[in-house]
């Protein structure tokens, strides 16, 4: 997330992975009438298809941005003009790296009037306490405000792999015992399931 990105989300920051997707081909009609032939019987080994309905209709998607410092300054009125809802906006890194955009951000989502998150990006290789305590010094949400959100994605140099669920735990623990509500992760679906997946069942 060191990068303007778009987030889709349905309902209320509920994830969807997987589907389908249903093609219904329409034959146009011809000139003259022609009699389509008669379909050749299916071979006795082939069992017959019963294709999937199509997934009923949910609610209507919610747009959304993550910025940084490096997503530079930010027309926010005209973000909101677009059809975004709501933005997420980085205000902590590791232990000791604050977002030098973060306040100007996060005041000015609350006096346009979009939703707003702040998200931390961990860093495996610091204390997951010291990370906690980093971010909460800086983030104070507010009601309405989304539940804070944790940027998960890369291992660092010295990390004790074996003991990365623990501490991530320890993480989103603290988190949810302070905010009163429960940490949202943001991270690739493959490294999440090659480093946490079984720990998190």
């Amino acid at each position: 997330m060191t990068s303007t990105g778009i987030i889709t989300m349905v309902a209320v920051l509920a994830f969807v992975w997987g589907g389908f997707a249903l093609l219904v081909a329409t034959a146009l009609g011809c000139a003259e009438d022609v009699s389509p032939p008669e379909p050749a019987p299916a071979p006795s080994h082939v069992r017959p298809v019963t294709l999937p309905r199509p997934a009923p209709a949910g609610p209507a998607p919610h747009l959304g941005i993550d910025v940084s410092h490096h997503s530079g300054a930010v027309d926010w009125d005209s973000v909101k003009v677009e059809g975004y809802a709501f933005a997420v906006v980085k205000a902590t890194e590791g232990v000791d790296a604050p977002d030098p955009m973060f306040e100007a951000h996060w005041e000015t989502l609350a006096q346009v009037g979009l939703l707003r998150g702040a998200y931390h990006f961990y860093v495996t290789e610091d204390d997951p306490e010291d990370q906690a305590e980093f971010f909460l010094s800086r983030v104070h949400l507010r009601p309405g405000d989304l539940a804070p959100v944790v940027d998960i994605e890369l291992i660092g140099r010295g990390t004790q792999v074996k003991e990365l669920p623990a501490d991530l735990r320890r993480f989103l623990d603290i988190l949810e015992r302070e905010t009163g509500v429960r940490p949202i992760l943001y991270t690739p679906p493959n490294f999440w399931d090659a480093h946490f997946h079984e720990s998190f069942r």
